[in-house]
């Protein structure tokens, strides 16, 4: 949880991601960035309507942060589950 505040997270949301979908805690960008998130890291790619509507919320900045995010926590995830590496 307190990482999730420290990233700007309410309580609730925190609470409610795993049910995102459902949950009045997160506005339709944040569910678009969460749905982002879950469909690359889980399938590798992501449905052509989160992307479309990410563009038009977001500058193409901001979406090149997100992929960029996203795909270095998948990167290191993956890197510390094959190498045997232990978080604090």
């Amino acid at each position: 949880m307190a990482l999730g505040r420290r990233a700007g997270l309410s309580d609730r949301q925190v609470a409610d991601l795993d049910h995102f979908e459902a949950s009045g805690a997160y506005s339709p960008v944040e569910k678009d960035v969460l749905r982002f998130t879950e469909q690359w890291t889980s399938r590798g790619r992501v449905d052509g309507d989160v992307l479309e509507r990410l563009a038009a919320a977001l500058t193409t900045e901001h979406v090149v942060i997100l992929a960029a995010t996203v795909g270095q926590a998948n990167f290191t995830s993956r890197f510390n589950v094959v190498f045997g590496v232990e978080l604090p």
